[in-house]
């Protein structure tokens, strides 16, 4: 019977784990989208307040590299670095139409899906 509980308690443990991990990542990734979307609010009438706000964003996902290339599949860690280079580039070249917006709308989406995989949900189980 002991064997029981301590089995138990391990599998509680893990599931509390998981949980944890999965409301990390998702603050997170929730101040990424929010930084990226006032960007996007700001960028056609404020470019650099936009830079700042993006740079802004891209600093607290640098802080939470670790963590997260930790818990997440690299390649899609990767591909969010790649498309903030990218949507950075585009504002320090003072581009702030359609493909700074594209790139930016494409970023946010990575983001919110490396929130969506870790989501305990029946699609995620199954």
């Amino acid at each position: 019977m002991k064997r029981l509980w301590i089995s138990l308690a391990i599998l509680a443990l893990v599931f509390a784990v998981s949980y944890l991990n999965t409301l990390g990542i998702a603050h997170i990734t929730d101040q990424l989208v929010s930084m990226l979307e006032e960007a996007e609010a700001l960028a056609p009438t404020d470019h650099d307040a936009a830079l700042e706000k993006t740079e802004e964003a891209f600093q607290l996902w640098q802080d939470s590299a670790g963590y997260l290339y930790t818990v997440l599949f690299h390649s899609d860690s990767d591909q969010v670095r790649v498309l903030f280079a990218e949507t950075l580039e585009y504002l320090r070249s003072n581009e702030t139409g359609g493909e700074y917006a594209a790139c930016s709308a494409a970023l946010r989406a990575q983001i919110e899906l490396l929130s969506e995989m870790e989501e305990l949900s029946l699609t995620n189980i199954l």
